[in-house]
Parts: structure tokens; C-alpha cells; sequence
């Protein structure tokens, strides 16, 4: 997940230490628009050789198109692949763009509160946090 941590680190330097998805969006040429989706889809991307296009479902709570908005992010700018492991960085890398700390007595309660992300991106963060410390 090292690529993941550095590419985040990439951004923060570029972008003076806030990552900030409309103007990455409008850097690279990425149209993020919101459509009715069926129920189940949340967010898609397409990439072709001209077009970079984020797709998320606008019946989705503003904060659940944020997450989803970073993952798609992800796979615009870094891996399309919808493979196991790159969708466990696409959900690494909202998490680290979302939430930008973590304290030691967080919890997926307190994580969703502060940032106002879902319970998935928390878990993610947490289990990262916890996964560093043990390496550590």
C-alpha cells in the first residue's frame, strides 16, 4: 500500500498539504457529474485516450459522493483495473484523503463524526493506522 501513501504524499505537496478533489479534477481534465444510478451502483469512471469522466449517484448523501468521488479518483488517475487490490487502494486512498488524522482513541463512530465520511472509509483508516503501528 506504500504506492498508495506516496501518491497521497505526491498530492499533498503539489497542492500545499490540502487535497482537494475539484481542483485536482480540474488539473488532470476529469469531469465529475452526478446522475440517477440504479440502486447498488455508487460511482463509476471512464477513461479513454480523450475523456476522464466520474459518474456518482446523486441519490447518494453529499458525504457518500465525497468518498466515492476520491475512489473513482483513484482509478482515474491511477489503476482502472477493479481487481481486489486496486480496489482496496481506491478505498485506501479516499480514506487517507478524507480523513487526515487519526487519534488514539478514534473509533469508526468518532472518525464518521469528525470527517463526516462512512463507516467503510473509517474501518479503512483505522485498520491502516493500526496495521503501521505494528510495523512500526
Amino acid at each position: 500500500m506504500s504506492a498508495v501513501v506516496d501518491f497521497v504524499e505526491q498530492l499533498k505537496e503539489k497542492y500545499g498539504g490540502v487535497i482537494s478533489f475539484n481542483k485536482i479534477c480540474t488539473d488532470e481534465g476529469i469531469v465529475a457529474v452526478k446522475a440517477n444510478l440504479e440502486e447498488g451502483v455508487n460511482a463509476f469512471s471512464v477513461v479513454d485516450k480523450n475523456h476522464k469522466v466520474i459518474v456518482l449517484n446523486q441519490n447518494l448523501t453529499y458525504w457518500e459522493r465525497r468518498d466515492w468521488a476520491f475512489h473513482e479518483l483513484w482509478h482515474v488517475l491511477k489503476s482502472a483495473s477493479q481487481s481486489k487490490k486496486e480496489e482496496a487502494r481506491a478505498d485506501l486512498f479516499a480514506a487517507l484523503c478524507r480523513i487526515n488524522g487519526v487519534r488514539q482513541d478514534d473509533t469508526i463512530d468518532s472518525l464518521c463524526e469528525r470527517y463526516n465520511v462512512s463507516p467503510k472509509l473509517a474501518k479503512v483508516r483505522i485498520e491502516f493506522e493500526r496495521k503501521r503501528l505494528m510495523e512500526g
